[in-house]
This record gives C-alpha cells, sequence and structure tokens, in this order.
C-alpha cells in the first residue's frame, strides 16, 4: 500500500508524517483506531512513524508504502488471535473443565463461557506483548519510499 504523505518531524533515520486520508479509508474497519493529526479533523489525516529512505525534509510531500504482509500479519494477531482463542477456550472449558471437580456443580455452558473469556483475555495480553516486540522491529514499519517535492 502506497499513500502520499506530508514530513511533520525528522528523528535521526525516522520520519514523522501526516498521512492524508483517502476514500479507500471510509470502508476500512480500522480506521477508528488510526491516530489523528492535532492539526487535522479524525476523518481527515492519520499521523505515523516511517522510516525514512528518501532522506525527506519536514515539509516535503512523500510516498509512504506499508507492506501488505506487515498490515495482513498485524490484522491476523490482533483480530484472528483473540477469535481464535476464544472458540478453543469455549470448547475446551466444555469438554476438560466440566469434569473437573471445582467445575462439575456448575452446568457445562457457564463453565464453556467461563473458558472462552479466560482464553480471550490470555489472548489480549499476548497480543499486546507480541504488538510490543513487533513494534520495534523495522520491517514492521512503513517507509518513505520517495520525496514528491524538492
Amino acid at each position: 500500500m502506497e499513500e502520499t504523505a506530508i514530513v511533520k518531524d525528522v528523528s535521526g533515520i525516522m520520519a514523522t508524517v501526516v498521512v492524508q486520508r483517502t476514500s479507500a479509508c471510509a470502508h476500512c474497519s480500522s480506521s477508528k483506531v488510526c491516530n489523528s493529526d492535532d492539526d487535522a479533523s479524525e476523518t481527515e489525516a492519520s499521523v505515523i512513524e516511517a522510516i525514512n529512505t528518501a532522506n525527506a525534509k519536514v515539509g516535503q510531500k512523500v510516498v509512504v508504502e506499508l507492506r501488505t504482509y506487515t498490515y495482513l500479519k498485524g490484522a491476523m494477531i490482533v483480530y484472528a488471535m483473540p477469535a481464535i482463542a476464544l472458540l478453543l477456550g469455549a470448547i475446551a472449558g466444555k469438554t476438560l473443565l466440566s469434569g473437573v471437580a471445582m467445575f462439575a456443580s456448575m452446568k457445562p455452558d457457564v463453565v464453556s463461557a467461563i473458558g472462552g473469556f479466560t482464553a480471550l483475555l490470555l489472548s489480549i495480553v499476548a497480543v499486546k506483548l507480541i504488538s510490543g516486540r513487533l513494534e520495534n522491529k523495522t520491517e514492521y514499519k512503513a517507509v518513505v519510499k520517495k520525496v514528491l517535492d524538492l
């Protein structure tokens, strides 16, 4: 995915850029979680950090690229992992925990819900830890590919 952006700040090899939202953003399910710029309304722009390979300066218009693989991998971690954990936790709760003495007097559906929500909460913690580690890796960051105006 390539987007046009304006460089807001440069710090070492990193650049903070303001990406103008396109009409595709209106249809994106993740549009609400994008960081909005202080100077623009939430529907107009997002502020992201990108690796400044084009050596862009503050105020320049640039092309920013986010690898599709990176975007899809992030979406799988954030959305699919908790959903799968909820489902597997519910199944495990109903089949495994129902036989445990502590849960034997409870209805199987209640035990299933306990197992599912416990697995969901654990997966959310795991997603937070994984995303924190991946956030620091450069291969998962956006890249300033080229400067559009000099």
